[in-house]
């Protein structure tokens, strides 16, 4: 029984780092005071990280050509 609880132990942790905390930690380096945020906020926030390094990012539209093939 403890070897099932310790792996669901660790995957819980692994799921915490990856989800909530990831999400928090994004929210306070942009100074968003809300606790809870919507996609579109979120996604704002991830573009303002990524821009500077690979440029411009828009909404993919369905059926749209990936870039530089269209």
């Amino acid at each position: 029984m403890r070897p099932a609880l310790r792996r669901d132990r660790e995957a819980a942790l692994g799921f915490f780092a990856a989800g909530p905390e990831l999400v928090r930690a994004r929210r306070l380096r942009h100074g968003v005071r809300a606790r809870v945020m919507d996609a579109g906020t979120y996604r704002r926030l991830v573009a303002a990280e990524v821009e500077p390094v690979i440029g411009p990012v828009g909404a993919a539209r369905p059926g749209a050509a990936p870039r530089g093939e269209g």
